[in-house]
């Protein structure tokens, strides 16, 4: 026998065996992730959370070392109950705080670029500034959002935990393990891990439209928070729209990203000559 049939030869066996690993986990998988679905909604009861709240999916709960053995590593024959999850009941104070700081850096990420001209900013300010505005590119067929989120709404923005793409393929740059395929279609619709689909972004335009915004409405950008915009309430008359027959557009600050939304993709400042009420 040749060493190319021996090759092909392995790699059909280990095909083979792959897919009775897959068929294994699709047995016991579906019930472990039903019970730990049973703890995260226990915690949230117990903390009389909103379910709107900002926490971790069971798709991010998965990604946890301490779950991911407990869902995988646990004996086939062993059912798995609460029991087994009380390392997780026990911190899952701290992973939520842990959860939202690992979010907070992605959007960090996201924003450094657009801030770079700011040196002496907090990090932790920025997410709060006027200027900050995420964008969710949700382009799908029976979900097309495109909506503008500031912080945190994009912390539990829906569109954040929905499925990626393609599920069976390839995971950042590299092929998913038979654990990982089965852990992802044992997952609802919204429970992956957030900005699976990667659909929330940072857009430049958006932050130099809502910068031209704040400056007309004669604040810093670089200090100026969401809520001392909120708080000043100032009202933007557009007279670039300006109609003989329904008048002109009256925005707050906040509706300005919202309302160029449909001519998003030819955003740039100064958006209109307006006057500040």
């Amino acid at each position: 026998m040749s060493l190319k049939v021996i090759f092909k030869l392995g790699k059909t066996i280990d095909k083979q065996l792959e897919e009775e690993y897959k068929t294994k986990l699709k047995k016991y998988l579906p019930h472990r992730l039903s019970v730990l679905r049973d703890v995260r909604t226990s915690y949230i009861r117990r903390k009389e959370l909103s379910v709107n709240a900002a926490t971790p999916t069971i798709g991010d709960l998965c990604r946890l070392p301490m779950v991911k053995s407990i869902l995988l590593d646990t004996p086939a024959a062993v059912e798995v109950s609460k029991r087994h999850f009380k390392p997780l009941i026990k911190s899952f104070d701290s992973t939520i705080s842990q959860w939202c700081q690992n979010v907070d850096n992605q959007l960090l990420e996201m924003m450094h670029q657009s801030y770079a001209s700011y040196p002496d900013l907090v990090p932790e300010t920025a997410l709060n500034l006027a200027t900050t505005f995420f964008s969710c590119s949700n382009h799908k067929e029976y979900d097309c959002c495109k909506k503008f989120l500031p912080y945190p709404q994009v912390l539990r923005h829906v569109c954040a935990f929905k499925e990626p793409g393609d599920k069976d393929e390839i995971v950042e740059g590299q092929a998913r393990g038979p654990e990982e395929h089965v852990l992802l279609h044992g997952l609802g619709r919204t429970e992956h891990h957030w900005n699976a689909s990667q659909a929330i972004s940072f857009q430049p335009k958006v932050f130099q439209l809502m910068t031209a915004v704040v400056e007309l409405c004669g604040y810093d950008p670089r200090t100026t928070t969401g809520k001392d915009m909120d708080q000043a309430n100032p009202i933007i008359e557009c007279t670039a729209c300006n109609d003989p027959g329904i008048g002109r557009a009256i925005l707050t600050w906040s509706t300005v990203v919202r309302a160029q939304q449909s001519n998003y993709s030819s955003l740039t400042p100064p958006i209109c000559s307006s006057n500040i009420s």
